[in-house]
């Protein structure tokens, strides 16, 4: 463990300063926070966003495609986005059955068990008021990277998803994993994200399928539509990598959306 704190949010908990063991996969986390998010040294709440994009990404083939918006993307922009990346999948933009973790819930307990998890994290608000896209209020998490930063082992910033929805093994159904983020990038530097998975439990192991995306202009909303189908019996941890360039990112909400139950009705 490097003298960095450790930060890991289960549990509707945040604990900082310490090293701290997830209840569902026993990893410990290094985190980069340098302490800015603390209370009176908060980072400046930038305005809301004037620039808006939606990427549709497909992690099997590594294809994106980005749209400029005046606005909110509407489900309709969002489904055509998403049938360009290929054949139809079965999965309309927040189609039930769907699971959604946020700062203010964090940890959903089995059967359906989720959790979120992160590292490098600068302030985690579960009470914040800012507003998530569709209007409600999940709480916030907030990554401040300073100038001329640049991601490197033991000094990341990203956030990990795990849905027990996500099924492995043989002919698993695709998924959808929504992730809209309001960013400012550095002047000159536009930022990106990046958006992979590894196996449950194993953070440290290669990272798969990884995509990245850019913020549109100097800052705006990155509304995420991540299609995801599994190609092996790999349990995936989702994993969003903030990367060089930005200033400030804002997490309120990470949602994942399956296709409908199809149920058999036995013989007539």
């Amino acid at each position: 463990m490097s003298a960095r704190t450790a930060t890991t949010i289960m549990s509707n908990a945040i604990k900082v300063g310490t090293a701290v063991q997830s209840a569902e996969t026993g990893r410990s986390m290094n985190s980069g926070a340098s302490g800015r998010g603390a209370a009176g040294n908060r980072p400046a709440r930038p305005k809301r966003p004037n620039q808006w994009a939606h990427s549709a990404v497909d992690l099997n083939t590594g294809r994106v495609i980005t749209t400029a918006l005046g606005g909110p993307p509407t489900e309709e922009a969002r489904a055509e986005a998403l049938s360009r990346l290929g054949p139809p999948t079965g999965i309309f933009p927040y189609d039930p059955p769907f699971c959604r973790l946020t700062p203010r819930v964090p940890y959903q307990a089995p059967p359906g068990a989720a959790w979120l998890s992160g590292i490098g994290i600068d302030q985690f608000s579960p009470e914040s008021d800012y507003p998530d896209p569709d209007g409600h209020q999940y709480g916030t998490i907030e990554f401040v990277p300073p100038q001329g930063w640049v991601p490197q082992p033991g000094d990341q910033r990203a956030l990990y998803f795990a849905f027990s929805q996500v099924d492995a093994g043989l002919d698993p159904p695709p998924v959808l994993l929504t992730i809209p983020l309001d960013g400012v990038s550095y002047p000159g530097a536009p930022g990106h994200v990046s958006v992979g998975y590894v196996e449950v439990g194993d953070e440290q192991g290669p990272l798969s399928g990884q995509v990245r995306v850019g913020f549109p202009g100097q800052g705006g909303l990155l509304w995420l539509d991540v299609l995801y189908a599994p190609r092996s019996e790999i349990q995936p941890e989702f994993v969003l990598n903030i990367e060089a360039g930005l200033e400030q990112v804002r997490f309120t909400s990470a949602t994942i959306a399956l296709p409908a139950p199809v149920f058999d009705p036995g013989p007539a």
